[in-house]
């Protein structure tokens, strides 16, 4: 494990017995999974700290001793009844870690968790956030891309050329927010590609994300508090809404104002709380 990571946990608040239940009943990264597809090294971290983890069972509901229940990415959308499981627990003031993935395995749009059913429904509805169907992209060198549709059948419908932009789903931001305790204090240093910065220290440099969907908030909503923690901003990039035409065609893509999510700031993580019920 990163030195920069163990030199964190002490510093961190103690978990000693506390109970994290992590779901995998949707396609979700394992625990146990130590390849890059995993999250085994969240998990130790979690250990180091004191926690006890387990594989959560749905079927026999979220246990009452539940401090966490994590869902880490799930590639399958959650059923009705694990929603409904899932919301009842929200509402009692249960503790959700929530990590959505814009992409499945095969770098298709996921199918997971859409922003206006299931879940994000229910979320956006009564506690204003939810995840938008969106990729996050970077936009890069543009070429031109030959398109070739066709039918049901096969049949070729039509043929084309178009200049597109290379689109890359990895990008790095250090913009957190400091007015909230899950982010208050992290010192975002420079970036190691940077050169800058003591790389000897727990400081950490960049969040790294792949695959990202951004987050959209309703303020009006005053019985909850929602809070942006991670931030991204750079000219080059937006939330593509159309990815699966871009993986369909090999690389057409257009920027489209009226339903990618803008350019500018996009909010990547958020917390949202409920003053009522802790």
């Amino acid at each position: 494990m990163p030195a920069e990571s163990l030199a964190l946990v002490q510093d961190a608040p103690s978990l000693a017995g506390k109970n994290i239940y992590f779901s995998e009943a949707f396609k979700e990264a394992s625990q146990f999974d130590r390849s890059d597809a995993g999250i085994s090294r969240y998990a130790g971290l979690l250990r180091l700290m004191g926690a006890n983890l387990f594989t959560l069972e749905w079927r026999k509901g979220i246990p009452a001793t539940a401090d966490l229940v994590v869902i880490p990415g799930p590639t399958s959308d959650l059923a009705p009844d694990v929603a409904a499981r899932l919301w009842a627990y929200i509402q009692r003031g249960g503790r959700v870690l929530l990590l959505v993935d814009a992409v499945d395995e095969r770098g298709n749009p996921s199918r997971a968790l859409p922003a206006t059913k299931g879940l994000f429904e229910l979320t956006w509805n009564d506690l204003g956030l939810h995840a938008l169907d969106d990729v996050v992209v970077v936009e890069g060198a543009v070429r031109t891309v030959d398109v070739t549709e066709t039918d049901r059948d096969g049949n070729v419908t039509a043929q084309y050329s178009i200049d597109s932009p290379e689109l890359s789903l990895g990008f790095e931001t250090g913009l957190v927010s400091e007015s909230h305790p899950i982010t208050e204090g992290l010192d975002m240093g420079a970036s190691p590609a940077s050169g800058e910065g003591d790389s000897s220290d727990a400081a950490l440099s960049q969040f790294v994300f792949w695959g990202a969907r951004s987050l959209e908030i309703d303020a009006s909503l005053q019985n909850q508090v929602v809070t942006p923690l991670i931030f991204v901003d750079q000219p080059n990039l937006y939330g593509e809404t159309d990815y699966a035409t871009y993986v369909r065609t090999n690389g057409a893509v257009e920027y489209n104002i009226g339903s990618d999510s803008a350019r500018g700031p996009l909010i990547l993580a958020a917390s949202l709380e409920n003053p009522t019920v802790g």
